[in-house]
Order: C-alpha cells, then sequence, then structure tokens
C-alpha cells in the first residue's frame, strides 16, 4: 500500500498554515488521497499568491511542508527543500543590496548528524553560491535546520574589528514553524512559473 500522511496530520498542516482547503475534503474517512490532493491544491494557491507578494517566509513555509509530504511518500524531495533553504537566505538579500556586509549563519536541528556539520558563520555571497542546507543526512529524514543573517563582525559598530557588538549583533532567523519543525528534508514534484508544485496524485 502506498505511504502517505494520515489525513488527521494534513489537516492539522493545513491549519497551521492557514490554508484555504475544503473541510468535507479534508475530513479523510478513509479518502487519504483526496484530503493530500485537496491540501497540494490550496498549497499551490498559496504559493503563487505569495509568489506576487514576493513573500519569500511564507513560501519557503509551504515548501517545507510540501517536502514533507514528499518524504513521507518514500518521494525525492531534495528539489524542494532546497528552495524553502534559499528562500530563508533571500531574507538577507535587502542587507546585502544595501551594502551592509552580512553572514549567513545556521541554526542547527537537534540531531547529532547535523550539529557535527560546519555551522560557523560565512559570507552571505558565498552562501549563496555553495548553500550548505538542506543536510540530506539529517537523522530526522528531513533536515528542519535553519538559516538565519547577521552583521558581519568586521562591520560591529564597536571601535574593534575584531570584537562582536557589545549589544550583540541583529540576527534574522528563518525557521520552519508548528508541524513543519517535524519535516524531514527533500523536494520532488515539478516546479512551475508560479511558483507551485503538481500534486503527484493527480494524473
Amino acid at each position: 500500500m502506498k505511504r502517505m500522511l494520515p489525513a488527521g496530520e494534513l489537516r492539522r498542516m493545513a491549519k497551521q498554515l492557514e490554508l484555504d482547503v475544503d473541510p468535507e475534503i479534508m475530513a479523510g474517512r478513509g479518502q487519504v488521497p483526496a484530503a493530500a490532493d485537496e491540501f497540494w491544491r490550496a498549497s499551490n494557491v498559496a504559493l503563487s499568491e505569495a509568489a506576487v507578494r514576493q513573500d519569500s517566509h511564507r513560501r519557503s513555509q509551504l515548501y517545507h511542508a510540501q517536502a514533507r509530504i514528499m518524504h513521507a511518500e518514500g518521494k525525492p524531495f531534495d528539489r524542494v527543500l532546497r528552495e524553502a533553504n534559499r528562500l530563508d537566505l533571500e531574507e538577507g538579500s535587502q542587507l546585502a543590496e544595501a551594502g551592509v556586509p552580512v553572514e549567513a549563519i545556521v541554526f542547527p536541528c537537534p540531531c547529532d548528524t547535523c550539529a557535527s556539520k560546519d555551522l560557523s558563520p560565512r559570507p552571505y555571497g558565498d552562501e549563496l553560491r555553495e548553500p550548505r542546507l538542506p543536510h540530506l543526512d539529517c537523522e530526522r529524514g528531513v533536515d528542519v535546520c535553519s538559516y538565519g543573517v547577521q552583521a558581519a563582525r568586521s562591520s560591529a559598530k564597536t571601535g574593534d574589528a575584531e570584537g562582536p557588538d557589545p549589544e550583540g549583533p541583529v540576527v534574522t532567523e528563518s525557521k520552519p514553524s508548528g508541524c513543519l519543525a517535524s519535516a524531514s528534508a527533500v523536494v520532488v514534484g515539478i516546479l512551475t512559473i508560479g511558483g507551485a508544485l503538481i500534486s503527484p496524485h493527480r494524473r
């Protein structure tokens, strides 16, 4: 039998993501494929709307959720998860474009494998060119390590180029929330111009 997330879990994810789903279809009652199709439909609509608003954080959340579903079904999900992480990094682009030296930092998930990786601050541009996330060997299955962005140490206003700001750098952290924080990582499906994925259950 094909592996799928239970309808109850899909309902919980849809609620946390505030998706506009049909409650009757999401009720499941033994028809999990129908609930999964409804989740994909609603999440794709939400992705398209977020793309129009240029809301990178919202799109990242949705891609994390879709990656989790693909992982649960035993399908490749790394492409979608990479896009979610790339969108997380985008949150630092305005600072970088304004000429502020910034660094990308990684917040590891609670697994020993991810904690053993290189998590040191790295120049923002370098991370964009060669992203370290996702960790596809994450013990959780779908990696929920996340990116943050902080002012580079050399730009801290301390009068000491080597020391950090005594008040601490401003850190922007992007994390999956709620049900997404328990996800495993990877992506399957086809990215469309609107940024959505095609439901794997539709023919």
